[in-house]
């Protein structure tokens, strides 16, 4: 055979690989999954992550008529977990599940064993919510105006928890004193659970909450709502003026929850698990219980997601500089 036939030879191969490899891709999408599928949890247990991943697991476990496991990897601020996943097989059955304080960690770590933006796959971005700032019924506030005046009239008095440095109550946190030129003593959890606790027991006196977990807390008065961190009010303490409304112009943050995956999983497999994820944020049950607690069901596309991420890094980062927000080792 001359040159130019090996070269047409050559071409055609080349070309039919090239077609052939998104049909292989799909052919792997369409016998996944083929094992139990584990969605790792980058907090402690106990937390409303642990409580919302338990419930879109059982979902999507229905849907995709396979097993789903939950397990757990906190420490880092959320970053050994998320580690774990960016080295984990990429084949869609080692999934993150994860919170708006992975994009605070990743911002604010001098350094990680990983590429928070490139080494992991966003999946969905499945619920949003806005977090009560809770004080302690022994903090003499009942409103914003009087406990920023407290802890004014006694800087670095006021003990504030969070469910870790770095963490998005504990950036919240900073925000706000910084903001208002306030100074108070953060006391940093290993996770939301124990931070919560801390506060209902008067060992801490103010910390960021969620409204699956502290809800009832708020309305027997063990603590008392004094803000909410997004723009708007929420329906679950219509009453509570949002920290924006009561004088810290551009305070809008929500917690999020959303999946990620390893950043080589096949994107037939990235898409149909975002497709099947979508679906779990239009069951009715699940509905129910999201917002019941004060969320919002999303059920965002891959891209959507990755937007939201790359934003917010990038905003924590500036935050952070501008702060001076230390971490220890």
């Amino acid at each position: 055979m001359n040159r130019v036939g090996r070269k047409l030879v050559l071409g055609s191969a080349i070309w039919a690989l090239g077609q052939a490899a998104p049909v292989l891709a799909q052919g792997a999408a369409d016998n996944f999954p083929t094992r139990p599928i584990t969605l790792v949890v980058n907090l402690s247990p106990g937390a409303s992550v642990d409580i919302e991943t338990r419930l879109y697991g059982i979902k999507l476990s229905e849907g995709l008529r396979s097993q789903v496991l939950v397990d757990f990897k906190p420490g880092g601020g959320g970053m050994l977990g998320a580690a774990y996943i960016a080295k984990a097989n990429p084949d869609g059955h080692t999934l993150l599940s994860t919170s708006s304080g992975y994009t605070t960690a990743a911002a604010l770590y001098p350094s990680l064993p990983f590429d928070p933006i490139n080494d992991l796959a966003p999946i969905s971005l499945m619920s949003r919510v806005a977090y009560p700032l809770l004080v302690h019924p022994s903090v003499p506030a009942r409103n914003l105006k009087e406990y920023l005046a407290f802890a004014k009239a006694n800087p670095g008095a006021i003990n504030f928890g969070t469910s870790g440095q770095a963490g998005l109550p504990h950036v919240l946190g900073e925000w706000l004193h910084s903001s208002t030129g306030t100074k108070v003593t953060f006391i940093h959890y290993k996770g939301g659970a124990p931070a919560f606790a801390a506060v209902l027991s008067g060992e801490v006196n103010v910390a960021f909450g969620g409204f699956a977990a502290m809800i009832g807390h708020i309305r027997s008065g063990k603590v008392r709502a004094i803000g909410v961190s997004t723009a708007e009010r929420s329906r679950m303490i219509p009453d509570t003026p949002s920290i924006a409304e009561q004088g810290v112009p551009g305070y809008d943050v929500g917690a999020w929850l959303g999946f990620m995956a390893p950043a080589k999983t096949p994107v037939a497999i990235i898409n149909k698990l975002s497709g099947e994820f979508a679906k779990v944020t239009r069951d009715a049950d699940v509905r129910k219980k999201i917002e019941g607690d004060g969320g919002s069901l999303i059920g965002s596309t891959p891209e959507q997601f990755r937007q939201l991420v790359s934003a917010e890094i990038v905003r924590w980062k500036k935050l952070g500089q501008e702060v001076g927000i230390q971490l220890n080792d």
